[in-house]
């Protein structure tokens, strides 16, 4: 991997406000699609038993309407989590519960409701769908005596509606774990369903089908976790590197890196913003934006910042949120970007639809239920 420069430029824009999801208690944003159909969590407060709880449902909005579906949960399961929706709104996650199987994968539409995702054969008992593009998702299963195992369904159209089928990614690793092996994850997919992106034995891998058949392709040595793919099979993410602070500490954070297809080689995007002590890529859109994350430092202070690069011109650009106004702040930055004194608001962005849509939820602020300020999802436009 390389390290890149930058130059200091405003970015001008004339920026609109956050696009915030109503829910009373907070919601977390996943996923987003070019239509703006948004996928997620909801907190909400129940009593239960005479105690107050916060919990979580998965919801949905359509983009057109001011209020959210929320998906059930699978028959037979206590709670789900959404992990990815499709240009057509199909969201896929993992259904849980306490007993076993522990976990199975989901689909869910507006149209049809949730139904689970068969299981992979070969002893697999556990589940769940990642992402998802239209007629094929991927995700993971395990089972008993069993490592993650990296998966796709695809589906066939029998009688008028899809049918999937479950299916193991190929590995080097085997799926019986054995000297601490760590097994296999599909994490991310492109929407034309041919690239796929994740890690094995926490090692960066791509999946490309040709001609029917998936071709493996271990794309780093170092450890690394792909987290967004697009058509071109170019790939974004995180690894870990070490770091020791002002006293003397030591500690652990993540990298964001970018891998290109077309040239097989990585570009290490590095902390992105100085005052910030990681980042993370988690998406990349087919015209080459990727999204991200710059991690706040390991003691609290300051807040999580969004960052875009740009391939086309090679433009790092970070993204702050004015807690006032709710107006996203888009700065080009180099490395050394000095800090100032503005307080913004923390925010994660967490995927990207071609268009320049992005999703993301704010964080948040505080743990006491005095001063609490949930989390809250929401979109922006990119400029």
């Amino acid at each position: 991997m390389f390290a890149a420069s930058f130059s200091l430029i405003t970015v001008a824009a004339d920026p609109k406000p956050l696009h915030f999801f109503e829910s009373k208690y907070g919601s977390e944003s996943v996923t987003v699609n070019s239509d703006g159909m948004v996928a997620g969590d909801r907190s909400f407060y129940e009593v239960i038993g005479g105690l107050g709880h916060y919990l979580t449902e998965p919801v949905f909005w359509d983009g057109i309407q001011k209020n959210y579906d929320a998906i059930p949960d699978l028959e037979g399961y206590t709670y789900s989590f959404v992990n990815g929706i499709s240009p057509k709104g199909l969201v896929v996650g993992r259904a849980a519960r306490a007993t076993a199987p522990p976990s199975q994968a989901y689909l869910w539409s507006k149209a049809s409701g949730i139904v689970g995702l068969e299981f992979p054969p070969g002893g697999y008992t556990a589940s769940s769908a990642e992402a998802i593009a239209e007629t094929r998702a991927v995700g993971w299963s395990s089972g008993e005596n069993l490592a993650l195992s990296a998966c796709v369904w695809t589906a066939t159209t029998a009688n008028g509606r899809y049918e999937w089928k479950a299916d193991l990614l190929p590995v080097v690793a085997p799926a019986i774990p054995a000297g601490g092996a760590q097994g296999s994850q599909a994490r991310a997919i492109s929407s034309d369903g041919k690239w796929v992106g994740g890690h094995e034995n926490g090692r960066p891998v791509i999946w490309h089908e040709v001609d029917g058949v998936w071709v493996r392709n271990q794309i780093a040595d170092d450890e690394g976790y792909v987290q967004g793919i697009n058509n071109q099979g170019d790939a974004v993410g995180r690894s870990p590197y070490v770091f020791t602070d002002a006293n003397g500490e030591i500690h652990s954070s993540t990298k964001a890196f970018y891998f290109s297809s077309l040239k097989n080689e990585n570009l290490e995007l590095g902390k992105t913003t100085k005052g910030h002590e990681g980042s993370s890529a988690v998406a990349i859109s087919d015209d080459g934006v990727i999204v991200g994350n710059s991690l706040a430092p390991h003691h609290g202070d300051g807040a999580n910042d969004g960052f875009i690069y740009r391939l086309k011109d090679a433009k790092l650009i970070r993204i702050r949120v004015n807690p006032e106004n709710y107006i996203p702040i888009y700065e080009e930055v180099p490395e050394a970007l000095l800090d100032d004194d503005l307080e913004t608001q923390s925010l994660i962005l967490s995927d990207i639809a071609d268009g320049g849509l992005v999703s993301g939820h704010t964080a948040q602020t505080e743990n006491t239920i005095e001063d609490w300020t949930p989390m809250q999802m929401f979109t922006l436009v990119l400029p």
